[in-house]
């Protein structure tokens, strides 16, 4: 099966990348490294030029994952990964002890036992999180480093970050400054600090015409948290959510996240007759 994935350019940076990116943030449900590389190779030849990690995704195993991948290609992908949540230090130590430690945190969240935190996006941590990730994944350069869900009241050092973001910029290792996360929060950023929203990468049900076109978006296909206890959404549903949300414009891209080859196909099969 050859599949064409066509290229778009998005409006605000110019950046050129394909009609559909693949999600990271669920390969680490994936058992082996040989499952993981086999996934990535795929959508490769699929057409896919974009992958999109996070520090957080997988405790630090998706950038990992992606490190290994690129190794030798680097030049032929849009490479993503976002910063404002950091990976568990004793996973990413100790990468045997990831399964109970994921099981254990994900039985507590379920219970309602545990919070989620936000920590301060300040300039330390910006320039503390590019380093990592280019160490993890073993390339010289980011094409889109994301706040991770970011709001006003994180961005609590505004100057000094933007500050930050003009030096990795001008340093070469960034290429383009995102934000990544929740519709209204992006909208209040991107007005009172545009130099921050290069990209913009919002999710699919909540974005609205009249205020602010996204270049990306993402839970198209599952309209909630990821889990590992979520169960399988029916394929006929998950290509409409996928075709309405490439009818909705012509220079965005959709991020999808799926750990089944099978499953990649059938997307990128819709996603080839959307060129621009």
């Amino acid at each position: 099966m050859t599949v064409l994935i066509p290229v778009v350019r998005f409006d605000r940076s110019g950046l050129q990348t394909s009609r559909l990116a693949l999600g990271l943030s669920r390969i680490h449900y994936l058992s082996s490294t040989r499952e993981r590389q086999n996934l990535l190779a795929r959508a490769a030849d699929l057409g896919i030029r974009h992958f999109d990690a996070a520090r957080s995704y997988g405790d630090g195993l998706a950038e990992a994952a992606l490190g290994r991948f690129l190794s030798g290609r680097r030049s032929s992908f849009i490479v993503a990964t976002k910063f404002g949540f950091a990976a568990n230090r004793l996973i990413e130590a100790a990468p045997w002890a990831a399964q109970p430690i994921r099981a254990l945190r994900s039985v507590v969240r379920r219970a309602g036992l545990g919070s989620a935190t936000y920590p301060m996006l300040t300039s330390t941590s910006l320039r503390t999180s590019v380093e990592h990730s280019l160490r993890a994944l073993q390339i010289d350069y980011i094409d889109i480093l994301f706040l991770h869900e970011p709001s006003l009241v994180r961005l609590v050092e505004a100057e000094s970050l933007l500050a930050e973001v003009g030096r990795q910029k001008s340093k070469g290792a960034i290429r383009f400054i995102g934000l990544a996360g929740g519709w209204m929060q992006t909208v209040e950023i991107a007005r009172s600090l545009p130099a921050l929203a290069d990209v913009v990468q919002v999710p699919e049900g909540d974005w609205s015409d009249a205020e602010l076109v996204p270049d990306l978006t993402f839970g198209v296909l599952r309209r909630g948290p990821q889990s590992v206890f979520e169960g399988t959404l029916e394929s006929g549903l998950v290509l409409k959510r996928l075709e309405e949300a490439l009818h909705r414009r012509k220079n965005g891209s959709v991020v999808v996240s799926t750990t089944r080859i099978d499953h990649l196909d059938l997307l990128a099969s819709v996603a080839s007759g959307f060129a621009p």
